[in-house]
């Protein structure tokens, strides 16, 4: 058996057996969204966070191996009112002074039923306090270009945001529904890992 021969039936050996890399996302922050509808005094009210990082790796082909890490700037919160935006950084809410960033973290996604849609298992950490949260969410696109949709819906006493004379639901309502809404892109799309040197 010649050499050339025996390289290229190794090579093919490593292609067949290497399991997909999850592609590296990143964020287009002018057409991405964060979001969350909260109520006061009875009224819903919709605000966005400006400023949030998340770092992606996520192959729809293999959800297992995903990874989301998303960093979130607390101050930056806009609910285009002057006198909500002002007092939610403070101690009573997200007191940014002390606890400047959220953090989403979640791996080990699996396929839900329907086409396109996945659920993995994440970590809130907000306020100094860390809760689990299933997060579930639609993903469409190519190897190049996704967009990433999901509502997660949160109690905010859970977090310890708007606690003691801000508990009463009839002030602030205690359910918070997060929507997000990105749209992705990666330079580096999902393939298959390069065969090893013989």
């Amino acid at each position: 058996m010649t050499r050339t021969l025996s390289v290229l039936i190794f090579a093919l050996l490593v292609v067949g057996s290497t399991p997909t890399l999850a592609a590296d996302w990143k964020t287009d922050a002018a057409t991405s969204r964060l979001e969350f509808v909260a109520s006061a005094q009875g009224s819903d009210f919709t605000g966005r966070f400006r400023k949030f990082t998340p770092r992606i790796r996520f192959d729809p082909a293999n959800p297992a191996a995903a990874s989301f890490d998303v960093s979130i700037d607390l101050a930056s919160v806009d609910t285009r009112n002057a006198e909500r935006d002002e007092t939610l950084p403070g101690a009573d809410f997200f007191w940014t002074e002390k606890y400047p960033r959220a953090r989403f973290t979640a791996t080990g996604c699996r396929a839900l039923p329907a086409a396109g849609r996945f659920q993995c298992q994440g970590t809130l950490a907000l306020r100094g306090k860390s809760r689990k949260l299933a997060f579930p969410f639609t993903w469409k696109g190519d190897s190049r270009t996704a967009r990433l949709n999901s509502s997660v819906t949160l109690n905010r006493l859970d977090y310890g945001i708007g606690a003691g004379e801000w508990a009463d639901p009839a002030t602030i309502g205690h359910r918070v529904n997060v929507k997000i809404a990105l749209v992705l892109r990666t330079s580096a799309p999902t393939g298959v890992a390069p065969p090893a040197k013989p």
